[in-house]
């Protein structure tokens, strides 16, 4: 009679942790690999057309876009070689990592993810190719 209410306890006990695991936040296989794949950062590849423009599109050009853009301060980021001279000196980065000493972009206080930061400085480390 001591066994079945160990049984008893023990079938209830897996029945509580299974329930537990399979009411996870993640539903299917396919939702958490959505979620592993969004959370890895690419910076082996990283290119001027294919992350840095991208990023700038999203980030940048509504204010450093086009020469009719207000507040702009004249600085045309669609401009390659005017992105290579802020590349160059070190202000592309620094700007949008919000370096000390550094005017920090996008001006409305919203900083670039952390993977967009690597991307720029790898593109920067690596030459700023324009590719």
């Amino acid at each position: 009679m001591n066994r079945n209410k160990y049984f008893i306890f023990f079938s209830f006990l897996l029945t509580i942790t299974i329930s537990s695991i399979s009411s996870c936040k993640y539903r299917n296989k396919e939702e958490f690999l959505n979620l592993k794949k969004d959370s890895i950062c690419d910076t082996s590849t990283v290119t001027y057309m294919g992350s840095i423009i991208p990023i700038l599109e999203k980030s940048c050009y509504r204010c450093h876009g086009t020469a009719s853009n207000t507040g702009s301060g004249g600085i045309i980021l669609q401009d390659y070689n005017v992105l290579k001279t802020f590349a160059a000196d070190g202000r592309l980065y620094g700007n949008a990592a919000h370096l000390p000493g550094y005017i920090p972009m996008p001006y409305d206080g919203g900083k670039l993810s952390d993977c967009e930061l690597l991307q720029i400085k790898n593109w920067v480390d690596n030459g700023y190719p324009n590719n």
